[in-house]
């Protein structure tokens, strides 16, 4: 065997054991992890897996994020309630950890398993393109910046 791309796949079958998940239970299974697999594309293309998964938006993790030190999220809010047990800000539907509010539309947050890593995450301005409700979240133009 020596085929990068099977090295590379066998690799990526051991990371995600190592990380809970349990090993397809069929082909077809196989197959839907393959080509769902954003780790898998990125191991592909030489790029070595990052020694804690990424934060993720929209169901997706976001290496770039991670890469760059910044990001432009789409949609922020602060739920009623605390949904995760404990504080949260909503960021491209994934839930962040609340630290401190900083000021309106101001947040400090972390992503669970990357608390070494703190973001803050504020509005910029209302998008200039947003035909719509100009109080909605997504109106806002929304940044992010790794600051520890």
């Amino acid at each position: 065997m020596n085929s990068p791309d099977i090295k590379t796949l066998l690799e990526w079958l051991q990371i995600c054991q190592q990380n809970g998940r349990s090993f397809p239970s069929s082909l077809t299974t196989l197959m839907i992890n393959i080509d769902h697999s954003v780790l898998l594309r990125r191991m592909l293309e030489g790029k070595p897996p990052l020694p804690k998964a990424p934060p993720r938006t929209f169901s997706y993790p976001n290496y770039q994020m991670i890469e760059s030190g910044e990001y432009y999220p789409l949609e922020v809010w602060k739920p009623s309630k605390n949904f995760f047990d404990c504080s949260c800000v909503i960021i491209d539907q994934s839930p962040w950890v609340l630290l401190a509010e900083l000021g309106d539309d101001d947040y400090e947050v972390v992503w669970r398993g990357r608390e070494e890593e703190i973001w803050r995450v504020y509005s910029a301005g209302l998008r200039p393109d947003w035909k719509q409700d100009p109080a909605s979240s997504m109106a806002k133009n929304w940044k992010m910046e790794r600051t520890k």
